[in-house]
């Protein structure tokens, strides 16, 4: 009885074969897993901003007064340059309103925060914070209108943030302006040259949107009301 077998050579062609495939696809699949973390990251931007009305409407209609800047949720963070650092996943605000569920917290293209003070020192800010989501505060800075009460006993009422389609909540970390465009960290989910961020809205919506035009280009103008954000 005849056996056949697969010469070296036969062998060496359909390896190369299956290269130049992978090859082929590799940018599909790349796209594919941008693509996927963008929209899990977008699925957890709108958990927060359910769980966040729910907190609304049994607080009459305020927002959460933050004791820092990254205590609205998330898990116990290892930097030790923050106060809300030292508290719990029990402790964050909104974390009850999540079943105390971290991952609600974690975007999975995060790569750390280009800001000077942690450039190339941070890996994850969800690892380094407890959260990969940045929260707007109260009153204005940067030609945002935030709404969220840093260490103050009363924060912004829903109600006075009409119309809330374009009042930012929450976005990727790096969202900042002080954050370098240029900066691959400062860029999570895309390549190209451009500040496009995940953004909770206060009408409970969620989009990612590109905030190169009114952000970059305007450093000097009053925020409008026809902005993405206001």
């Amino acid at each position: 009885m005849k056996t056949s077998n697969f010469s070296l050579t036969e062998l060496l062609v359909v390896f190369a074969l299956l290269a130049i495939l992978i090859s082929l696809l590799q940018p599909s699949l790349k796209k594919t897993f941008i693509q996927a973390n963008k929209v899990h990251c977008l699925n957890n931007l709108k958990q927060q901003g359910t769980a966040l009305a729910v907190f609304i409407n049994d607080n009459e209609g305020k927002f959460p007064a933050l004791p820092q800047w990254i205590s609205l949720n998330g898990k116990l963070g290892k930097s030790t340059a923050y106060q809300s650092n030292k508290m719990g996943i029990d402790d964050r605000v909104l974390n009850p309103y999540l079943n105390n569920d971290p991952n609600a917290s974690y975007c999975p293209s995060d790569i750390g925060d280009s800001h000077p003070q942690f450039k190339d020192k941070i890996n994850s800010c969800f690892d380094e914070f407890g959260t990969s989501y940045l929260p707007a505060a109260y009153g204005n800075w940067s030609r945002v209108q935030y709404v969220f009460g840093y260490t103050k006993t009363t924060s912004k009422s829903i109600y006075e943030l009409s119309p809330l389609s374009n009042k930012l909540i929450l976005a990727d970390w790096p969202w900042h302006w002080n954050r370098p465009v240029a900066d691959a960290k400062t860029r999570w989910h895309d390549g190209d040259i451009s500040r496009k961020l995940n953004v909770l809205f206060a009408d409970g919506h969620a989009a990612y949107i590109d905030f190169t035009l009114e952000w970059e280009l305007a450093p000097n103008l009053a925020p409008q009301k026809t902005w993405l954000f206001w």
